[in-house]
């Protein structure tokens, strides 16, 4: 039995190019989605400073009228932030199902430009791959990479102002992770795309094997090939496997050099904030 040809996996500029044509085509949609959110991460920001009010109240001894100012406005941000929140969820759902509409039908309009000879040397298996895990993994990053990306630079960037407002030198010592950070992400982006494109294509080969073995039941038992197609299916499922082990240990040591830089950062704050 032949080694299925697998169609091209699309580079990460290539997939970046095609999510932003994506995303323009309801640029409107994803420009409220993304103010939404980044105006419920920033209300967020504000809970902090009027919970430390309050406690300064409290502390002071002052009277249950002086903490109602900042209950209350700790009431209107809990609130104002829900109400964002769930107003840019329902609008990034919409953006990302229409998105993922769309991407499948350029895949399937695309597959069908393709000469007949190619499709059947890549194999439904890896047809079918394409058109369920890949799309999912393109509608996971619409859905919830951009936005929370999105977020996290904007609480950062509020996080350094504040820090900035109450005394320049925190915000120097936060800005200690930031090396870290920026050579955790490059390291990670140089590893990534490798990982991730053997997994999608593990997946695929593991596919087109199971379709083969399953659709050709009948001659494989005819011709006693029972044991070689069981081989077959097992050397494809230990690849995905394998793979899939790679991109667990990838993101452990991400996120484990992520919280390497977090405590870099937040040790300095609380340094600095011990010697001022």
């Amino acid at each position: 039995m032949t080694e299925p040809a697998l169609l091209p996996t699309a580079t990460p500029a290539r997939t970046g190019a095609v999510v932003w044509q994506l995303l323009r085509a309801h640029r409107l949609l994803a420009a409220g989605t993304l103010a939404a959110l980044g105006a419920g991460a920033g209300l967020s920001v504000l809970a902090a400073p009027l919970l430390g009010d309050i406690v300064d109240l409290v502390v002071a001894g002052r009277g249950l009228g002086a903490l109602s100012r900042p209950v209350g406005l700790l009431a209107l941000v809990g609130l104002g932030q829900g109400l964002l929140s769930a107003i840019g969820i329902a609008w990034l759902t919409r953006l990302g199902e229409g998105a993922l509409a769309q991407l499948r039908e350029r895949f399937v309009d695309h597959a069908l430009s393709l000469p007949l000879e190619r499709l059947e040397l890549a194999g439904t298996g890896d047809l079918s791959a394409r058109i369920t895990e890949d799309v999912s993994e393109v509608g996971e990053a619409l859905r919830n990479a951009l936005p929370d990306f999105a977020r996290a630079v904007l609480l950062i960037a509020l996080t350094l102002v504040g820090l900035g407002a109450l005394d320049w030198r925190f915000a120097l010592a936060a800005l200690l992770a930031a090396p870290v950070q920026v050579l955790t992400a490059r390291w990670y982006l140089r590893r990534s795309a490798p990982v991730y494109r053997d997994e999608r294509e593990a997946v695929g080969q593991q596919r087109q094997q199971l379709l083969e073995t399953v659709g050709g039941a009948d001659t494989v038992r005819a011709l006693g090939l029972q044991t070689d197609q069981l081989e077959r299916v097992r050397d494809r499922s230990e690849r995905v496997v394998g793979v899939s082990l790679r991109v667990v240990d990838l993101h452990a040591r991400f996120f484990g050099q992520l919280n390497a830089a977090e405590c870099i950062g937040l040790s300095a704050v609380l340094t600095a904030g011990l010697l001022l």
